[in-house]
């Protein structure tokens, strides 16, 4: 399994999910439905020669994501009670290399 690092931000009421080692980028209502989402684009990548061909984030993302793990903002499986998150957060997904 790999981890594959992301940073996360509601924007406008819409989770908002930024892979880093790999280009990808997924949204979602929910936060569950986002991670969700995120799976089906590796899955479907996968069958098509796999994550190594997609370029890593721009320094952008990384700037967030090193910021939010600096501050404490790795979030867990389940985040559903918290309403609102100003912020951008960082994590940590396992998949199939």
């Amino acid at each position: 399994m790999e981890s594959i690092y992301f940073v996360v931000a509601q924007e406008e009421g819409v989770w908002v999910a930024h892979g880093l080692q790999h280009n990808i980028v997924a949204n979602g209502a929910t936060f569950s439905e986002v991670r969700h989402n995120i799976e089906i684009l590796i899955k479907a990548y996968a069958g098509h020669g796999g994550l190594g061909q997609i370029p890593p984030a721009s320094a952008e993302y990384w700037e967030k994501f090193i910021v939010a793990m600096k501050s404490g903002r790795l979030l867990g499986d389940n985040i559903e009670s918290i309403p609102v998150l100003p912020e951008t957060y960082a994590f940590e997904l396992q998949a199939a290399a």
